[in-house]
């Protein structure tokens, strides 16, 4: 071997003579630069430096030392540097004893020695944390999905619960026709109505024994004498409640046989009659139709829609045998299911441009379970994809090298992770609610990525280092890989840790899921793969073969294709070299300057909106009758109550009405079918022309006007009394109807309830007073995540940050990624604006999950620019082309991961999905392009820490050279180095 040997340019070959390529240039260049990196270092080091050297316990690194015609260092330091790192002193050598790398290098050659032992220890963990699975609780309470404990609103509802437990649930159905009020619809809308009425569930419960009646608020202990009684002074008697434009009629085969003209006259008298509405516990029919038209003359000629309720007792007439209750509770579910499909039925012949959307209570988590399970098929194809790709990526294909089992194996720790994960959280009694069935697709995308770094860092070991022992390989490969995945891994543990502390408790349900099934993701990569993948390096020493190993092929020889890595080629002569000059720095710098400038100001667009319907699919009947409600009926709004407690009404007559005026001028609240039972009250009194002088002549006057009057027939149901209403009975709870306008945005929800409260501050008996509508809880909701959206954010990227700081250990490297993630998550809320997102649970938990997320794909290129050793923009190419492909090949598994998610009719899924490929659009936009072109300009000059340098191709700088000084001695010294493996120079 000759004293110097010229080599090629990054990526050429070494030329003969007549400048064609020789027969084994890559046997020559690799035998040549393992030989040479270890040459140069024990030249460079004196007998002295060298036992200091090996005294410590940083594993030993050959060096490649680079020069340029002129004898001067490429590599920007000369031999002082050299002396100075050879005279390390004693406390330098104990800090390095505590070094992530030397670790994870023991981590890795004990896994390699006993893959076996600790694959097995692995699926033990997950086998006993898994045990937690049998505690399973899934939560679909609003309450207790979106409140905290301490909420008001939960106060105000158990009140509610409490006075009005036996109020009623409602089952609902709009007809939408070109005109409604037509004889052919009227008939249909009453064969419908008396289909309903038949419904027998297979216990034997019909409509008439659940159904809410004009009694339903009397005191549960009164017994049927009483009721009896009462019965005998209500001349309409305790029939069953209905809010519908049939009620005008005395049944359903009255409307059905009633001609047009009669349809026609009898609603414009009911429209000129507010008070109008046959039987109904309700007060008249106009709000109950949309649309309506009139002839010249004023009368009513037809309507756009009309909406039919029915009402069921919320729980049926309580018996002492708890028995009797649960079975009653049984039967109302049984009577909804039938309900639906009575009124959904496809048997039904529908007149010309007639459609009918139904509503039932249980309808909404009907839906959202559908939701919950529908995710399995959508979470096996995603999981194909990924197996498929990383099949592909991981391995070469040929029959020894490929790496089908490893991937495959790979896949299993997600599944591990989500199973270990759920049983410890639920063994903390943590539940799984609406947004968690994301999580696996989470885990899969997270997991992908450390596994392709582990490899990576295997594949990129030098020829010697490949002909080491197999633990020796997996050792040192995991010493280049374990910081790097640490680094993001805890960083996205951090992150969820961090918005577990939220005040929502599906948000933190969801973060700590996800932060435990991140943790448990790291364990079994490091564990459960890195066996994995020793038990595969095993294989291909004993030339099995990739897809049969119990065959061993012992002539085998590689094909040419699958020698060619093609991305590692293209990252190393096209791209990185493209990137590192001037015009194009200018360009990636302009170009993320305007980016993250049109995104900041896209991010202050973005609205606060918050609707749980949005979490149905696209297609479901609940989300598609709201959709109607909204557009035919938009002042009907959401249903709520002014609740009052037991306070003199005698003596408060006249703060109870101011109190009522105020509500129905109220800007919020539907004026139009607002009714007060105590103003209604006054006017009976006023044409009576009397006066009650006490609290007991209020009270008899008062069960008089509720019990046989027309007037007060509509509001018995919001009268709450204990014992005979006309005896000394207690006034315990009474209610003033209100029904919210349709509102859009959290500001003018939040509004809204403000002002109900305000009104309700200012009166003298506000303290027995509570204002409560079922919409209050996703209100509520809105206001908790924009209070905690931006603090949980702020947090989340502090102590992100921190952890990054820590782990690279270099502040410049460290502030560029964090940059990076500065600048990803505005793009990713700036997007939002794209897709037509607001501000709601969902993408609150996206924004702080994409805080650790986005570290990913920066942290790996920002860690390996500070280990390697160079000029700023050497190293930023080097590190492109050793961390370059598999951090693209992250960022594309975690797409392939979420693509699926596209044909999904899911909107939490295709929320999902959105904000994922946004991120991974800007985060690999970030890591792989702004970052490497910012590191070549404002990195740290050099680095401290061990050199992982780019072996395969030496620095050629116009006449580089790479220095061999070869003797008897040298190379004596470099074949002993190659074979000793490097723990021996260990402390």
């Amino acid at each position: 071997m000759q004293q110097q040997q010229q080599l090629p340019k990054r990526g050429g070959s070494i030329e003969g003579a007549e400048g064609e390529p020789s027969a084994s240039t890559a046997e020559n260049v690799e035998r040549l630069l393992g030989v040479g990196r270890r040459l140069a270092q024990a030249d460079s080091e004196s007998t002295a430096a060298r036992r200091a050297s090996e005294s410590s316990c940083v594993p030993m690194e050959p060096r490649i030392v680079r020069k340029d015609a002129n004898g001067r260092h490429a590599n920007g330091h000369g031999p002082h540097r050299e002396a100075a790192a050879a005279t390390e002193g004693r406390c330098a050598r104990f800090f390095h004893r505590f070094r992530l790398e030397v670790a994870f290098y023991k981590l890795g050659r004990l896994i390699g020695a006993h893959p076996v032992l600790v694959l097995v220890a692995s699926v033990a963990l997950c086998g006993v944390t898994s045990i937690g699975l049998m505690f399973w609780r899934q939560q679909l309470n609003d309450l207790e999905l979106f409140l905290p404990e301490d909420s008001p609103i939960r106060r105000d509802a158990a009140w509610v619960d409490k006075w009005f437990s036996e109020e009623m649930i409602f089952e609902s159905v709009i007809v939408i026709a070109d005109n409604v009020l037509d004889q052919e619809v009227i008939r249909t809308m009453a064969e419908l109505h008396q289909d309903v009425r038949n419904i027998n569930v297979t216990s034997g419960v019909t409509w008439d024994d659940l159904c809410a009646r004009v009694l339903a608020w009397m005191d549960v202990e009164a017994d049927a004498e009483v009721v009896e009684l009462v019965n005998q002074y209500n001349k309409h008697g305790n029939v069953c409640i209905q809010e519908s434009i049939l009620a005008l009629w005395a049944n359903a085969s009255a409307a059905a046989a009633a001609t047009q003209e009669e349809i026609y006259q009898m609603f414009t008298n009911a429209l000129l009659n507010p008070n109008s509405g046959g039987t109904s516990a309700f007060k008249g029919v106009r709000h109950l139709l949309s649309g309506v038209t009139y002839s010249e003359d004023g009368n009513v000629t037809g309507a756009t829609a009309t909406i039919l309720t029915y009402s069921l007792k919320k729980n049926l007439e309580k018996s002492k045998q708890s028995t009797l209750f649960i079975q009653g509770n049984a039967d109302a579910l049984e009577w909804e299911e039938e309900f639906m499909r009575v009124v959904h039925s496809t048997n039904r012949t529908l007149p010309p441009s007639v459609e009918i959307l139904a509503l039932a209570n249980r309808s909404y988590n009907d839906a959202l379970q559908e939701v919950l399970d529908s995710n399995l098929t959508v979470l096996f194809s995603g999981f194909s994809l990924i197996v498929v790709y990383v099949v592909a990526m991981m391995g070469r294909a040929n029959r020894l090298e490929n790496r089908v089992y490893l991937a495959l194996s790979g896949g299993l720790t997600v599944p591990m992770a989500i199973a270990a994960s759920f049983g410890f959280c639920f063994s903390l009694k943590y539940f799984y609610g609406p947004i968690h069935p994301i999580l696996p697709f989470l885990l899969l995308g997270v997991g992908v990525d450390d596994m392709f770094i582990i490899v990576q860092a295997l594949d990129d070991l030098t020829p010697a280092e490949k002909e080491l022992s197999v633990p020796e390989r997996v050792g040192r490969a995991l010493r280049h890989a374990g910081t790097s995945v640490t680094v993001t891994s805890l960083t996205n543990i951090v992150a969820f840790a961090v918005g577990a502390n939220t005040k929502m408790p599906t948000f933190k349900s969801f973060c700590f899921f996800a932060s435990m099934g991140i943790l448990f993701l790291y364990i079994f990569v490091l564990t459960f793969f890195v066996s994995c993948v020793t038990l595969d390096e095993r294989r291909r020493k004993a030339n099995r073969d990739g897809c049969m190993p119990w065959v061993v092929r012992e002539e085998f020889s590689t094909n040419e294709c699958s020698q060619h890595d093609h991305q590692k080629a293209f990252f190393h002569r096209i791209y990185s070299p493209c990137l590192m000059k001037t015009p194009v720095k200018v360009i990636v710098i302009l170009l993320t300057l305007t980016l993250v400038g049109f995104n900041a100001y896209s991010a202050f667009q973005v609205e606060q909106k918050f609707d749980p319907v949005l979490y149905l699919r696209n297609d479901s009947y609940p989300r598609q009758f709201q959709e109607a409600l909204k557009r035919h009926f938009p002042k009907l709004g959401n249903r709520g109550g002014v609740y009052i407690g037991q306070i003199d009404y005698f003596e408060h007559q006249d703060a109870l009405l101011d109190l009522a005026k105020s509500l129905q001028q109220n800007p919020y609240i539907n004026s139009d079918n607002f009714g007060f039972w105590l103003i209604d009250f006054v006017k009976f009194m006023e044409n009576r022309k009397d006066e009650p002088l006490d609290f007991n002549e209020f009270r008899g006057y008062l069960a008089e006007f509720l019990y046989t009057t027309d007037q007060g027939y509509p509001h018995i149901k919001d009268v709450k009394i204990r014992g005979f209403p006309f005896g000394e009975y207690e006034i315990l709870a009474t209610r003033i109807p209100i029904r919210h306008v349709l509102l859009n945005g959290a500001w003018q929800q939040a509004q809204a309830m403000e002002s109900v409260h305000k009104e309700l501050e200012a009166a003298p008996f506000a303290k027995d007073t509570v204002a409560y509508a079922k919409e209050y809880v996703s209100w509520t909701a809105n206001q908790i995540i924009g209070e905690e959206l931006l603090r949980n954010f702020a947090f989340t990227l502090t102590a992100v940050s921190l952890v990054t700081v820590i782990l690279i250990r270099d502040l410049v490297t460290s502030a560029s990624v964090i940059a990076c993630v500065v600048c990803t998550l505005v793009g990713l809320v700036g997007s939002m604006v794209l897709f037509g997102l607001t501000v709601e649970i969902t993408t609150s938990i996206v924004v702080t999950l994409c805080v650790g997320l986005a570290v990913d794909y920066s942290a790996h290129v920002g860690h390996k620019f500070a280990t390697l050793k160079g000029s700023r923009e050497q190293r930023a190419r080097d590190t492109l082309e050793l961390v370059g492909p598999p951090v693209f090949n992250g960022g594309f598994s975690t797409f392939l991961a979420f693509v699926v998610l596209v044909f999904s009719d899911s909107f939490i899924f295709t929320t999902f999905f959105k904000l994922f490929f946004s991120v991974v659009v800007y985060g690999l936009f970030h890591g792989l392009v702004f970052l490497p072109v910012v590191l070549s300009i404002l990195g740290p000059s050099d680095s401290s820490g061990p050199s992982d340098q780019v072996y395969t191709v030496p620095v050629q700088n116009g006449s580089a050279h790479l220095e061999l000084k070869v003797g008897n001695r040298r190379r004596r010294e470099t074949e002993e180095l190659q074979r000793q493996p490097l723990a021996d120079t260990l402390p």
